[in-house]
């Protein structure tokens, strides 16, 4: 019995900071888009180009791990060499993988992660053996004996693997589902899959996502002070109420919408409890009443901490 498995995606991934890029924002009828731009067939300079293991899956179950839970992965990787770091990694970490599966059909998913000077990233990814995560990789009796089961994105072909998730989740009542939507559920919409919504514990967006996800967009910036060493940052924050409210309706316990710098915000609805209050008289008289808890969803302020760390090449 696992403490959690983690469904989903791997990727080697090359982070490159590239020296000359620009930020254009696009405005159409729909939305505000920001545009990373670099010059036309141009020769660009990076400034810095680190390699690294990820996915969501691959992520999570690594740091559900660290955590000390006994957690496992469940994907797909090329008999290549990025594989075979990805496999080592796991292992190093702690994680099982029992479930993950080798093909020699495909390559490894590779990412190249574009970071820009603002901090924020652009993502170019090849799926690879991500593309060939379908039922024949997917061991559902293996997966019904864990706790929690994390289901990262899911591209591609993999999407025909929600429907097992969803028979998953009718046949045990005692697992919980976490879930971070990709792509193709992402364009089907939450009504489409509020199935799933509904057995799901918590979910994990990003703004962009669950206004995708929803239809609905975030509104009203709200003005936060944070401080980060000491030092005062403005910060603009958007209010996500209506997004939050729809999503519980389709029956999600728990939403957290990500919004990169401008941190995280969380909702799990209203609360309820009913109180009697009595006096001491004889005959005694008593009255109940219903007191209504709504807990707002706030973007708490950060704290960030001078550190150091130190880790072994190629880990």
């Amino acid at each position: 019995m696992y403490d959690v498995i983690s469904i989903g995606g791997n990727t080697f991934d090359l982070f490159v900071k590239v020296h000359d890029s620009k930020v254009m924002q696009i405005k159409t009828k729909q939305a505000v888009q920001d545009e990373l731009l670099l010059p036309y067939g141009g020769k660009i300079r990076i400034d810095e180009l680190h390699e690294t293991l990820g996915g969501g899956a691959h992520n999570t179950c690594v740091a559900f791990a660290r955590l000390g839970l006994q957690a496992a992965y469940c994907g797909v990787i090329g008999d290549d060499v990025w594989g075979k770091k990805i496999l080592a990694n796991l292992k190093s970490e702690g994680v099982s993988d029992e479930l993950l599966s080798v093909t020699e059909d495909e390559k490894t998913s590779f990412s190249i992660i574009l970071n820009s000077f603002e901090g924020e990233r652009t993502v170019l990814n090849f799926l690879g053996a991500n593309n060939l995560f379908t039922e024949e990789f997917f061991p559902l009796r293996k997966i019904m004996q864990t706790k929690w089961i994390f289901l990262n994105h899911l591209s591609g072909n993999a999407n025909c693997l929600i429907k097992k998730i969803e028979l998953i989740m009718q046949k045990q009542g005692d697992i919980s589902l976490a879930w971070n939507p990709g792509g193709i559920q992402l364009a089907e919409g939450a009504e489409k899959n509020k199935k799933l919504i509904s057995k799901t514990k918590i979910i994990f967006l990003n703004k962009e996502e669950a206004e995708k996800f929803t239809n609905l967009r975030c509104s009203e910036q709200k003005t936060h002070i944070v401080k980060i060493e000491n030092q005062k940052h403005v910060c603009q924050v958007y209010k996500m109420n209506q997004i939050f409210e729809y999503l519980k309706k389709l029956g999600a316990d728990i939403i957290v919408i990500t919004d990169g710098r401008r941190g995280s915000q969380a909702y799990n609805g209203i609360d309820t409890y009913v109180y009697t209050v009595c006096d001491n008289a004889s005959p005694q008289y008593c009255q109940s009443a219903t007191l209504t808890i709504m807990v707002n969803p706030v973007n708490d302020e950060p704290l960030a901490y001078t550190d150091r760390a130190e880790t072994p090449e190629d880990t």
